[in-house]
């Protein structure tokens, strides 16, 4: 019995892959695959939820990465805009705290 499960994902190229100077290591592979290995219990909770959305464990997986992209992505950008705006009125958050 594996313990492992094995879920073939299909991811698109990186941007980087795309530009010209890289144009060899695209040859006619447009999507990689990747192996995501899973234990029994995320396995199970990984059915459990693309059955309770009813779509493919691929697609809630797929739905999963970009959730988590965006959420880090908008943390990263708010995180980066309030040190900026911070640093822009040091002085007066300064004056204000005393």
């Amino acid at each position: 019995m594996c313990l492992a499960s094995t879920i073939r994902l299909v991811v698109p190229p990186s941007v980087e892959m795309l530009k010209f100077d890289k144009w060899y290591h695209c040859g006619i592979i447009i999507f990689m695959a990747m192996t995501l290995r899973l234990n029994e219990e995320e396995q199970a909770e990984l059915e459990q939820q693309a059955k309770l959305e009813g779509t493919s464990m691929q697609e809630t997986v797929k739905k999963a990465i970009k959730f988590y992209v965006d959420s880090t992505s908008h943390r990263t950008e708010v995180f980066n805009a309030a040190k900026k705006i911070s640093e822009h009125h040091a002085e007066a958050l300064k004056r204000l705290g005393e």
